[in-house]
């Protein structure tokens, strides 16, 4: 049985007729007890029932759009995930499963937290020509991993990514409902 429990809000603000911000909290727990004799799986842990799974997830996010003048919009948003996995780890017979496990292996737990940042600015040339110059960021960082357990055969995976990407590009409106881009990023 996987149990979901949710709590969501979100909602927006207008500081002025062109300026406008909106934002999202969110809080998310799952959790799995199914038994695992129920399932037909007999390769369980001694003395362990079931996953035990418990997971939980928080997230922010606020975003920021203004149109300043009529050729020039403007766009900002942050993003936060924060996800916490405290499933127990326990060890499982593989025996048979697949050639690329061992013997014994665990469960992993998947806890990461992530942020992404994002701005941008576009002109309009005119009416068939747009301009965008933008910046996004992403950071995540994914805990230590769980030496025991494997992920197809893999024994440890990266911790922290980084990423910046910085970007330009042209758009042109060549007709009602076509349109083409060149973009750099």
């Amino acid at each position: 049985r996987v149990l979901f429990r949710s709590l969501d809000l979100s909602g927006g603000y207008d500081f002025t007729r062109t300026t406008h911000a909106t934002f999202k909290l969110g809080y998310t727990s799952a959790s799995q007890t199914d038994n695992f004799a129920n399932a037909g799986l007999g390769n369980a842990p001694a003395a362990v029932t079931n996953l035990g799974a418990q997971v939980n997830t928080k997230l922010a996010k606020i975003g920021l759009s203004s149109r300043p003048t009529s050729k020039l919009s403007l766009l900002a948003d942050w993003r936060y995930e924060n996800k916490n996995d405290s499933t127990p780890i326990a060890y499982y017979d593989a025996e048979g499963l697949t050639n690329n496990l061992p013997l014994y292996t665990t469960n992993r737990q998947l806890s990461s937290r992530k942020t992404n940042g994002k701005l941008q600015a576009s002109w309009q040339f005119t009416s068939d020509y747009r301009g965008t110059l933008g910046a996004d960021h992403e950071s995540i960082d994914r805990g230590a991993f769980t030496a025991t357990s494997s992920a197809a055969g893999i024994s440890a995976l990266r911790q922290q990514t980084d990423e910046t990407t910085v970007h330009a590009e042209l758009r042109r409106r060549m007709g009602d409902d076509l349109s083409g881009a060149i973009s750099v990023s």
